[in-house]
């Protein structure tokens, strides 16, 4: 059975909800897989729990399978400003690398959705998102641009891709988790 994992991340109004639709309709196996926190950012169950749970479902079912944010991609530019602390099993600095290599040996393809901030804050109104919470969005884009920079030392080995969906077309993200899976099922 085909092994693939698709991680979409990105701020609130990036587009993620998009991005995930439309894969599942050009990929209908792919399942969506419940998230562990909620709109209201609060955890909908332990997160250390969550991480290996996942890990163990993808191991042991394989399949095709997507999300929309990943625990070990999110918690950590999220938590820190929503909740003042990272939750049990995060804020062991050993425990998290340790997650996070096992993560990573998984090959997933990580989709980081940013559109330009302007587009994000034009959305994030139409969605009407409290106007007093946007300027933490401001925050917490530019963390997303630096976690995410091109540097080859933060990307080696690593299939991230960062959609703009203002400047590119979707066939163009399709062909490149295409070719990005094609070299996950040869190495």
């Amino acid at each position: 059975m085909l092994k693939m994992m698709i991680v979409v991340e990105g701020v609130d109004g990036s587009g993620k909800t998009h991005v995930i639709s439309r894969l599942c309709e050009l990929m209908p196996d792919l399942k969506v897989r419940p998230r562990s926190t909620g709109s209201d950012t609060k955890h909908l169950v332990p997160m250390a729990e969550w991480v290996q749970e996942e890990r163990n479902i993808y191991k042991a079912d394989g399949g095709e399978i997507i999300y929309d944010r990943h625990a070990l991609i999110s918690e950590c530019i999220y938590g820190p400003t929503l909740r003042q602390k990272f939750p049990e099993g995060f804020d062991s600095l050993r425990w998290l690398t340790h997650q996070i290599k096992k993560f990573w040996m998984q090959k997933p393809i990580v989709i980081i959705c940013m559109p330009p901030l302007e587009t994000v804050v034009l959305n994030m109104a139409q969605d009407d998102f409290p106007v007093e919470n946007i300027e933490v969005y401001y925050w917490y884009y530019h963390a997303w641009l630096a976690n995410n920079n091109p540097y080859p030392m933060t990307h080696q080995d690593r299939n991230i891709l960062v959609w703009d969906y203002t400047t590119m077309d979707f066939s163009e993200l399709v062909e490149d988790i295409e070719r990005l899976e094609r070299a996950n099922q040869c190495g």
